[in-house]
């Protein structure tokens, strides 16, 4: 009698085998999910940083460098980007906003970037979201001034010299009218428009500090307080956006609007940018314009802020906004805080010149009280 064959080990090994590659297989299973999320982190850091260096070669110049919005509106806002979708953004860096300065990015409209381009753009904006400020309610404190320098520029075509109203719009210039609706109802109104009675949306052209100051225009109107147009400044910088843009006539009249208000020394160097401008020479232009600029900064930092503990003493050039910086420091505002303290850098010399730059390299590493006591160091020493 012949002796059958054992397949019982092999049955064994087979089952063995089998149940060792179904564990490989869940095992596997369980840890796809952390490989994909580490993989889908790693691209969306990639195209963060790529969008960066987009956005501070491309878009800086009009929004900021940290996006809080110059001659543009603010991008690092947290009402814009709680409100916003992706593909809302990717579409109008895609295809600009007719009728504004935004132009189209977009190599399919004539731009200068792929598509892949605008989504490394698009993460970078969206990167601001969990740290970014609430600029539009604190937008809302506004500078009446500031604003008059935006009604007298744009909104008197419709409603009038000093808001007294035309056949096209209605008085703002009214107590009754202005008590009806809050702030909130205003800067929204403004920013929006009222398409169904002929008022454009404002909100894509000016930034929300901007509609906050209209919004203290407003306020100011109905307090019945006298607000008067700012100094130079704002046509200054007006001027060196028009100049950046190659937009000659603005720029021209910028400078002739801002020597209208300008005095002294100041008054001489901006006939000497119109001079060169005349003549073609944008480049004697820009610098005699930095020039107008920087000495109305130093002006301003002479005079004595109002609450402002000097000791008597006169301030030193770039004070004001270290001090201004230091303010926002204490209420968190870092951004600002940076911006201003950049501003300061170019007019400060000596001790203070030297705060401001360890208080930089604080701040860009995210030390803050650090920062915060290197200024209040340097401004106990100004005085």
């Amino acid at each position: 009698m012949r002796l059958k064959e054992n397949y019982t080990p092999l049955i064994g090994t087979a089952f063995g085998l089998t149940l060792a590659i179904l564990f490989s297989f869940q095992v596997y299973l369980l840890r796809e999910p952390v490989r994909i999320a580490g993989d889908i982190a790693r691209d969306w850091a990639a195209a963060t940083s790529a969008g960066g260096e987009l956005f501070a070669q491309n878009c800086a110049s009009c929004h900021g460098d940290n996006g809080e919005g110059v001659d543009a509106p603010a991008l690092n806002d947290r009402g814009f980007l709680s409100e916003t979708h992706d593909d809302v953004i990717f579409n109008i860096i895609n295809s600009g906003i007719p009728g504004t300065e935004m132009p189209a990015w977009n190599q399919a409209h004539g731009g200068p970037f792929t598509d892949q381009q605008v989504r490394q753009l698009v993460a970078f904006i969206r990167s601001w979201e969990a740290t970014a400020p609430d600029r539009r309610s604190r937008a809302q404190a506004g500078d009446p001034a500031g604003g008059l320098a935006i009604f007298t520029s744009i909104c008197f075509a419709c409603h009038g010299e000093d808001g007294r109203g035309t056949s096209r719009a209605p008085s703002l210039n009214d107590a009754a009218r202005l008590a009806q609706f809050d702030d909130e109802w205003y800067a929204e109104t403004i920013a929006n428009g009222r398409p169904s009675k002929g008022m454009p949306t404002w909100g894509t052209v000016l930034s929300p500090a901007q509609i906050g100051d209209i919004v203290a225009l407003l306020r100011a109107w109905q307090r019945g307080d006298t607000v008067n147009l700012p100094g130079p400044g704002e046509h200054l910088h007006e001027a060196t956006h028009a100049l950046e843009h190659n937009e000659i006539e603005d720029a021209e009249h910028h400078l002739e609007e801002a020597e209208k208000a300008a005095s002294g020394e100041q008054q001489a160097i901006i006939k000497e940018a119109l001079m060169a401008l005349r003549s073609g020479d944008l480049t004697a232009a820009s610098e005699a314009v930095e020039k107008a600029e920087a000495l109305e900064s130093v002006e301003h930092s002479e005079e004595s802020m109002p609450g402002m503990e000097t000791g008597g003493k006169s301030l030193q050039p770039g004070e004001v906004e270290v001090r201004s910086a230091f303010d926002d420091l204490k209420m968190g505002m870092a951004e600002d805080a940076i911006s201003k303290l950049e501003t300061a850098l170019a007019l400060a010399q000596g001790n203070l010149k030297e705060a401001i730059e360890h208080a930089l390299e604080d701040l860009k590493a995210g030390n803050l009280d650090e920062a915060r006591e290197v200024l209040e160091q340097a401004l106990g020493e100004a005085h």
